[in-house]
């Protein structure tokens, strides 16, 4: 009974981070318009040296979001997920 309870609270802990939707490991999320792409051929934060992982985000003019992609390394990975203005998934 202990274990079941102890399993059950670290999975509710563990849950309770700002994780991404698209993958629970990668946490930051940034507004596209934040990013740089630069001749290096990766994504970076404007001010940043390194390549950006995370979420780079766009939102719709009524603060919905609009698209949502993953980089790993400055590296776009996985598809773009996309959603209309009042929030439906249109893409994939």
């Amino acid at each position: 009974m202990f274990a079941a309870m102890s399993l059950i609270l670290s999975m509710q802990l563990g849950c309770s981070r700002n994780s991404s939707p698209l993958n629970p490991e990668i946490i930051e999320e940034i507004e596209y318009s934040s990013l740089e792409f630069r001749e290096d051929g990766l994504w970076y934060e404007k001010v940043a040296k390194e390549p950006f992982s995370g979420n780079a985000l766009r939102f719709h003019d009524n603060g919905k979001r609009s698209w949502s992609t993953q980089l790993k390394d400055g590296i776009p990975k996985g598809r773009v997920l996309q959603w209309d203005e009042e929030g439906n998934a249109i893409w994939p």
